[in-house]
This record gives structure tokens, sequence and C-alpha cells, in this order.
């Protein structure tokens, strides 16, 4: 009996392995150390004040040590240092200043985008 167990084990473990090994599909598969840009859009600030937009990124799989980025005015230029895969979240930032005290943030948009880094 142990023996069949032990097969149905590895059976389950292999579905398992090749359901999550497919289920990532890179947006962007790039080399580490090389930078990709990825345009965001940005709505422009309210004329006059009190109302300001701005990007942020967060890594969701893998490491914040491992990935480099600049903010542009207009998107997000990224790099990996080691090889694997990674998925980014790049947020856009809704700020409105309704008094001289007061501050509000929300999330405008976001969205999440798979890289594939080879070395």
């Amino acid at each position: 009996m142990s023996g069949a167990f032990n097969s149905m084990k590895s059976l389950i473990f292999l579905i398992i392995y090749m359901v999550s090994s497919v289920g990532f599909v890179p947006d962007y598969e790039i080399s580490s150390g090389e930078q990709v840009f990825v345009p965001a859009i940005v709505p422009e600030a309210k004329i006059g004040g009190g109302d300001y937009y701005n990007l942020s990124l967060e890594v969701v799989n893998g490491t914040q040590e491992d990935v480099e980025y600049d903010i542009a005015t207009n998107g997000v230029l990224i790099s990996f240092i080691k090889y694997g895969l990674y998925t980014v979240k790049i947020i856009t930032n809704h700020i409105t200043k309704t008094t001289c005290a007061s501050a509000h943030a929300s999330q405008d948009f976001q969205t999440e985008l798979n890289f594939k880094v080879y070395k």
C-alpha cells in the first residue's frame, strides 16, 4: 500500500509543478542587466495644484533587491540583477491636497507584468 501512496504523492507533485510552470506567461523576456522601458499612463496634474499623480513599483514575485528601476514621467525603466521569473506591479497613485494640512492618496490604476530574465 505504501508503494501506491508514494506513487500517488509523486504524481500529485508533478501535476502541481506542471500547472504552476504553465501558469506563468511572460509579458517581457530579457537578459539580466538589460534595461526595458515599460510605458505607463499618468494623467496630467490639475492646473492650479491640489491634484497630482505618481508611479510606484512593487515586486510581487521575486526579491526587491534583485530589481532596479527608475520612475520616469511616462513609465518605468526596469532591469533585473539575477535571472529568474519575476512579477512586478506598476501602480498609478492619485494624490489630492484638499486643504493646507490635509492630503489624500489612492491607487488610480495598477497592472501586473511578468518578466522572464535570462542569464
